[in-house]
């Protein structure tokens, strides 16, 4: 199985805070995705998490069991979509 058949395939994610990419990929998902913090998480990294936090695409992993994942307001992160929307409203495509 490849990494993101796994990643659809989840019910909801926990990934480390020690990876970007990692927590872009599993937000893309629109599964509950839940970070865990490491104790020498960059301080870019962690403003990146709260920022995903605030917009609920993640969760930190100690809300874990606080909610239901079917509760859980989700959005779902599609970085490739808005650039392209950038990009066709610059070049006049839209």
């Amino acid at each position: 199985m490849l990494y993101h058949e796994w990643l659809q395939n989840a019910d909801q994610l926990i990934v480390t805070g020690d990876s970007i990419s990692m927590a872009c990929d599993a937000c893309f998902t629109g599964k509950p995705v839940y970070i865990a913090q490491l104790p020498k998480t960059k301080k870019k990294w962690q403003a990146f998490h709260q920022q995903l936090y605030k917009e609920s695409y993640a969760f930190p992993l100690e809300d874990l069991n606080k909610t239901a994942p079917e509760n859980l307001s989700i959005k779902i992160l599609n970085e490739r979509q808005r650039v392209a929307d950038i990009l066709k409203s610059k070049l006049n495509l839209i």
